[in-house]
């Protein structure tokens, strides 16, 4: 019997140091998770912040350039090639850069209001951009012909002019002015007073 109480004496204290050692462990496991945890919805507030106000950090700075392929299909389409506009080429015009789909609702309740604004502005000098995102070309250039769409429109194709401009919903619609600052932005549709608000100070 002596022999086993002295090895019973020798594995117990082994025995407490494993479970303190196993139990400190686990709460560096649980300290380390509900840290990570905190992180995430820290990192998901700031992504709501982020999303409920696309694009706000670059109103004031200079619009990010780029080339778009545009689309020419209207009346007079086959004298005339689709063209390539590139932002930069317009400096010293106002534009207004609208963002949209042909799936989508608020889309198409806006289109006419971006047409008819088009056409009252064009004389004066304002250029009007589409950029179709997330959307096959045949369904955009459907769109454009259902409501009569005669300013330049072309396919975000890669994706990256969305994510450059924040378009984290759509419609999106931004205004540049003549130097090529971005002056402000709208989301969701845009009726025709709040149009000529933000064009007006461009021109």
């Amino acid at each position: 019997m002596e022999p086993m109480r002295a090895r019973m004496r020798s594995w117990r204290p082994l025995s407490w140091r494993g479970l303190i050692t196993g139990a400190l462990t686990l709460l560096l496991v649980v300290v380390s998770l509900v840290t990570l945890v905190g992180r995430l919805q820290a990192a998901n507030r700031a992504l709501g912040r982020i999303s409920s106000a696309p694009f706000g950090s670059v109103v004031g700075r200079p619009a990010p350039d780029f080339t778009l392929n545009t689309w020419a299909w209207w009346d007079g389409a086959s004298r005339q090639a689709d063209q390539t506009r590139r932002l930069a080429a317009l400096k010293g015009h106002p534009i207004v850069l609208n963002f949209w789909a042909s799936w989508c609702d608020a889309c198409k309740q806006e289109a006419p209001t971006l047409q008819a604004a088009w056409q009252r502005y064009q004389p004066r000098g304002v250029v009007f951009l589409g950029v179709a995102t997330e959307d096959v070309e045949s369904e955009s250039l459907a769109f454009l012909r259902t409501y009569k769409i005669t300013y330049f429109n072309g396919a975000d194709v890669t994706g990256t002019l969305t994510v450059t401009y924040a378009a984290a919903s759509i419609p999106l619609t931004v205004f540049i002015d003549r130097q090529g600052k971005v002056t402000g932005t709208h989301a969701g549709v845009i009726d025709a007073a709040t149009l000529d608000r933000a064009i007006q100070p461009l021109l």
